[in-house]
């Protein structure tokens, strides 16, 4: 290939500029034409081209420099200036009577490219900002007559490493009042240290607990080796994953590959989202990890010492990845005289999965041994399985269970055997669920043991993205529920269950948003109403929001009332100062933000629709996107003499705005405080900077 576009350009080059050649650029036939490659229209272009030779020649910028490069076999300038010479390899149609000439795009001629895909941009703005926070819920019941009320305040403080925080819980039962406080250090990204007074155990420990706690950490993610495309022109991509991983970037023409796509564990799906001159193009990878959640090299390891209800007590938690397959996992807690411990071992490859299980539990009463194992594997729709529990490490007390399962994007069913030796006793089960519609899907569930045989059915419909409906039916026992979302802040939702012990119902309403609202009403007379939110003062500003967990990212825009969207982090609109704050975010964690174009006020501009970043290990992440917004002044000017000249307009610093015929224009506020010159061709004069004022005259200077 290569060679014979060497000659192409070789002989051409001869005919041209070859030793007494007589042949000149200009001499060259040439079309004015409508010049497309594939469904890119590249504009009317003078086009020299031979049908009989098979000749055609485009002007360079008809071409992009990819474009030049791997279509183009040589260049001449000639008078109207550069033109390139098409290859024989690329296919061309020219309809001389609609004066169209289409080029065939061939991507494999365009070069090959690779993008890694898990280099994530860096910060845009980080910021060690104290933040103050104060998280609250309160809940009021009402039954048979009797009241209950009780409310909890959460004070927190963040900045930089440092965290501390405290809980305060009132109620109108005395036993349920209770206090505590903690305070975390955490010096790098894979480790924190947190003291804890009266708290809660982070290992699960039941209990009042006061001590230490620490956790190491280091997660590496799973990748996708490697993505290719075709791609024909120059793009804008986006990749996403069913993890909530998103990232968007620019993507050259010709042979890619995507590298190192990040990946959660489970089943999903790779979206690749491209927009070229074809439009909106929609790329699809489905991906299995039949394994843990952490990736080869990735460990987590949490301690804690300290004592819960009065008792020593003493705990670890801890898993390693050997590699992508293979995982071991355990825990140990000691509280007194009585503890736990357990070991458990995974290998898991493809649709193969294995795990061995050890545990122990302690007390005065004595020591107790189980032991759990279980192998699955797949091929096309059907899974088998087994399923072995040991207690007390005694064959004959154990119940061992083989299982199958079917799955097809319409059909789920699944189905359990087990026994028991001790007793003979053999118990089954089963499962389906058909996926009728989009919208609809009913499953049945079937159990026989010994004692007794029971059923379940449900259907769910869906009939639009506001609302669910459900029925429900087992024991002779029928539950119906239907819930509506009535906007984006506000859902209803109506439970009924008609039973032969008698029929219940109730009512509930939820209003989201910065305060969350829950009210349940119940047919027995039980009403219910719970409230829950947080109040985050940072950077001069005091935001409401409906959780006050992990860390916060804050978007400057400079413009009031603007509404933003930061992907997995949910909606805000920016308060007086034009700030708004997300919280839940992760360490080092990619996210976009999205502003709604249709939503802006008319006033105001946008540059960019969207941002991408990565927020920061720190308690706050700034985002400055002030720049990405222009706010204008809708202003009337007013002549000494009416009605103006020809193409009256206004200049601030240089820059010129057409009026239009009622003398108004729209002046951004980057000219605050210049002064202006009125002008209409005939007539000019100064104006100053219209600050609050919608109308100005000469004689306002």
């Amino acid at each position: 290939m290569r060679t014979s576009r060497f000659r192409n350009a070789v002989a051409l080059s001869c005919l041209l500029i070859g030793a007494g050649s007589a042949v000149t650029c200009d001499d060259l036939p040439e079309s004015l034409l409508d010049v497309r490659v594939g469904a890119d229209a590249r504009g009317t272009q003078y086009v020299k081209v031979d049908e009989d030779t098979r000749t055609l020649w485009l002007p360079a910028p008809a071409l992009t420099p990819a474009e030049r490069r791997g279509y183009g076999t040589g260049e001449i300038n000639c008078s109207g200036g550069p033109f390139v010479m098409v290859s024989p390899e690329i296919p061309w149609s020219l309809n001389t009577a609609d004066q169209v000439l289409i080029l065939e795009p061939r991507p494999g001629l365009l070069g090959r490219h690779a993008i890694a895909v898990n280099e994530t941009p860096v910060p845009s703005g980080t910021a060690t900002t104290p933040v103050w926070q104060l998280g609250y819920s309160t809940q009021v019941s009402l039954q048979g007559g009797g009241l209950r009320a009780g409310a909890t305040v959460e004070p927190g403080y963040r900045q930089g490493p440092w965290e501390a925080g405290a809980t305060v819980s009132v109620s109108s039962e005395p036993g349920l009042n209770r206090a505590g406080a903690w305070a975390a250090w955490q010096p790098s990204e894979t480790v924190r240290l947190k003291a804890v007074l009266a708290g809660s155990s982070a290992l699960g420990a039941p209990g009042v607990f006061s001590g230490v706690h620490a956790h190491a950490g280091n997660t590496v993610p799973f990748l996708w080796p490697e993505l290719k495309l075709t791609l024909p022109f120059d793009a804008q991509a986006t990749v996403e994953t069913s993890g909530g991983f998103r990232r968007s970037l620019s993507v050259p023409a010709g042979e890619l590959s995507l590298l190192g796509i990040p990946l959660t564990h489970g089943t999903g799906r790779i979206v690749v989202t491209l927009q070229d001159p074809r439009g909106t193009v929609r790329l699809e990878q489905p991906y299995d990890i039949k394994t843990q959640q952490l990736a080869a090299g990735s460990f987590d390891l949490q301690a804690e010492l300290g004592t819960v209800s009065g008792a020593l007590h003493t705990g670890v938690r801890g898993a390693l990845s050997v590699t992508d397959q293979f995982t071991v996992s355990g825990d140990a807690r000691f509280s007194g005289a009585d503890g736990s411990a357990s070991v458990t071992v995974e290998h898991a490859t493809g649709r193969s999965r294995s795990t061995l299980g050890l545990n122990s539990r302690w007390s005065a009463a004595g020591t107790t041994w189980n032991t759990q194992a279980s192998s699955s594997w797949g091929t096309g729709p059907v899974t088998f399985g087994v399923r072995a529990d040991i207690p007390e490490l005694a064959p004959a007390k154990g119940t061992y269970a083989t299982l199958l399962g079917w799955q097809t994007s319409d059909v789920l069913l699944s189905g359990e055997l087990a026994y028991v030796p001790q007793i003979q006793q053999w118990n089954a089960a089963a499962t389906g669920t058909w996926f009728i519609t989009d919208q609809a899907q009913a499953s049945l569930q079937v159990s026989r043991s010994a004692e007794r045989l029971r059923a379940r059915a449900q259907v769910l419909l869906r009939p639009s993205e506001q609302v669910a409906l459900r029925a429900d039916t087992s024991a002779g026992t029928m539950a119906l529920g239907a819930h509506v979302q009535v906007d984006p802040q506000r859902s209803i939702g109506l439970n009924a269950v008609v039973s032969p012990a008698g029929n219940r119902g109730e009512i509930s309403v939820q209003q989201q948003g910065p305060v969350e609202v829950t009210g349940r009403l119940t047919s027995t007379g039980q009403a219910t109403m719970t409230a829950r939110g947080t109040l985050v003062a940072v950077a001069g500003n005091v935001f409401a929001a409906t959780t006050q967990n992990g860390g916060i990212i804050l978007v400057k825009t400079g413009v009031p009332g603007i509404q933003l969207k930061v992907s997995a982090l949910g909606e805000a609109t920016t308060n007086a100062e034009g700030d708004a704050v997300f919280l839940g975010a992760k360490p080092r964690g990619a996210y976009q933000v999205t502003v709604f174009p249709e939503r802006l006020p008319f006033e105001v501009t946008v540059g960019a629709e969207r941002q991408e970043f990565t927020a920061s290990a720190d308690a706050v992440t700034i985002l400055d996107w002030r720049l990405n917004f222009s706010r204008n002044l809708w202003v009337t000017y007013v002549w000494p003499v009416q009605p103006p000249g020809e193409t009256p307009t206004v200049e601030y610093d240089g820059e010129l705005f057409a009026l239009d015929t009622t003398g108004a224009a729209l002046i951004p506020q980057r000219f605050e405080g210049k002064t202006g010159l009125l002008r209409d061709g005939t007539f000019q004069c100064a104006v100053p900077w219209p600050g609050e004022r919608k109308e100005l005259s000469c004689s306002d200077s």
